[in-house]
């Protein structure tokens, strides 16, 4: 699922100092009683909208979502690239590096393919990416993600994608957010689908193909 900033949430200069404390008591009340993440997120939202986000409550937003999902396990350098008209087709490798449940790290590699929709132009890119899985093998399988970005020559995007059934050794939902440079003519604010294998899966897939 980990395709081509790591960070949920970009927030808007702030309004005030003090957050309203009626949402941020039901933000806190819905990480402990284990609500879901997009339930996480809209009363992140409610925050803002209600007053204005502070710098303070921002973090507490942040820190309650990396709470919530198990805290970041994954690192990585991915590069890839991609392109087409409306529907746009991509792949990417990434080299990763994972602390595992008992603490060990461990370096991987994982490859990944993709389409995502609605796209214009094309670009190569190189992102940086974390993520909650806490062992290489929670990025493998199906994965939908959300993106956005823009190049005419250099430019930037960001995204975040979330693995279908993935979830990590706490049972946590299994994301992955990136964001980097690309290079190219490009651009989207798209929804995608994708598949992550290990490091030589789209050799083998070729291989397959023509055997």
């Amino acid at each position: 699922m980990c395709g081509t900033g790591p960070s949920l949430y970009m927030f808007a200069s702030p309004s005030t100092d003090v957050a309203p404390e009626n949402t941020e008591s039901k933000l806190n009340d819905s990480v402990n009683d284990g609500e879901t993440v997009a339930e996480i997120q809209d009363l992140a939202d409610e925050l803002i909208d209600n007053g204005g986000a502070s710098n303070m409550a921002a973090k507490e937003i942040y820190e309650a979502l990396v709470k919530y999902t198990g805290g970041v396990k994954t690192v990585g350098l991915c590069a890839g690239g991609g392109g087409g008209f409306v529907v746009g087709g991509n792949a990417s490798t990434c080299l990763i590096v994972t602390q595992l449940p008992n603490g060990e790290f461990v370096l991987d590699r994982t490859e990944s393919v993709g389409v995502d929709f609605p796209t214009i132009g094309g670009s190569a890119e190189i992102n940086l990416l974390a993520s909650n899985a806490d062992n290489p093998s929670n990025l493998h399988g199906h994965g939908i993600d959300f993106g956005a970005s823009a190049a005419w020559g250099v430019g930037a995007n960001v995204g975040i994608e979330f693995g279908y059934g993935a979830e990590n050794s706490k049972g946590k939902q299994v994301w992955a957010a990136y964001g980097g440079i690309q290079y190219g003519a490009e651009a989207e604010i798209s929804i995608g689908y994708n598949f992550t294998g290990g490091g030589g899966m789209i050799k083998d897939a070729i291989g397959d193909l023509f055997s």
